[in-house]
C-alpha cells in the first residue's frame, strides 16, 4: 500500500488539524477537510483500505456547507484516522 508523498502530506496535515484544533466536530471536520483538497480516489490505487475516502468524499460539501450533523461530522474524523493509518510510513 503506497501513495504519493503528496497525498501523505495531505492525510498528516489533516491529522495534525484534528488534533490541535478545539471546537465541536463540524468545526474540526471542515478543518481537516480543507487539507484534504485535491485528494482523488485514483490516489489510493483501488486499495481497499481506501473505502474510508469514499465515504470522506460523498458526504464533504454537506460538511462543508453546514449541512451535516453531529454524527457524519465524528465518521468523517474517524475515516480521516483509519486513512492515515492505513498509509503513514512505518519504520
Amino acid at each position: 500500500m503506497t501513495i504519493s508523498c503528496e497525498t501523505i502530506f495531505k492525510l498528516t496535515n489533516a491529522v495534525e488539524a484534528l488534533v490541535i484544533t478545539g471546537g465541536s466536530a463540524i468545526e474540526r471536520a471542515k478543518l481537516a477537510l480543507h487539507s484534504l483538497r485535491g485528494i482523488k480516489k485514483e490516489d489510493f490505487g483501488g486499495d481497499i483500505a481506501a473505502i474510508p475516502w469514499n465515504y470522506i468524499a460523498s458526504v464533504s460539501k454537506d460538511i462543508e456547507s453546514g449541512r451535516a450533523d453531529h454524527q457524519v461530522a465524528e465518521k468523517v474524523i474517524s475515516s480521516i484516522w483509519q486513512l492515515f493509518d492505513a498509509f503513514r510510513p512505518r519504520s
